[in-house]
């Protein structure tokens, strides 16, 4: 003879069921800084190629446009119409990793000091090759975290 299921034995059996899937919202997982930093500068290496990539194509395109332009001039161009874009997607990816425990502060700092660098380019391209330039901060914190790429300039 079946006995019949009370409705307080279900949730229980039902609560039981949601823990042992996982279900009911997961957390994210947090990676260790040397898996955050691979997955960081995996990005900013997907940049520097991408930018380059990019100048050349627009080299390439424009040849009598960059012919025109002086050294410094051509290379603002590229800057404003390349580097600028890709590093701001940069940013982006940067800010959308879940950083290590103990981190989350220092890397939003870091994707704001990005962020920051690339107005500042905006208004003044040079900013962007005198020594770091604009991107001076970031360079010198991604050193100091461990970053590979992240502290690299382009």
């Amino acid at each position: 003879m079946l006995r019949s299921i009370t409705p307080i034995s279900l949730a229980f059996v039902a609560l039981l069921a949601l823990s042992a899937a996982g279900c009911g919202g997961s957390a994210e997982a947090v990676p260790t800084k040397a898996t955050f930093i691979k997955e960081a500068d995996a990005i900013c290496i997907r940049t520097d190629s991408t930018v380059l990539r990019k100048i050349k194509e627009l080299a390439k395109a424009h040849p009598a446009l960059i012919k025109q332009l002086s050294e410094k001039a051509a290379a603002e161009k590229a800057v404003t119409l390349v580097a600028l874009p890709e590093i701001q997607r940069e940013a982006e990816g940067l800010g959308a990793l879940t950083p290590p425990k103990g981190d989350a502060k220092e890397m939003k700092q870091f994707v704001s000091e990005i962020e920051t660098g690339v107005r500042e380019v905006e208004k003044d391209p040079a900013r962007f090759t005198n020594d770091y330039g604009a991107f001076l901060h970031t360079s010198e914190f991604g050193t100091k975290y461990g970053f590979k790429s992240c502290n690299e300039p382009l």
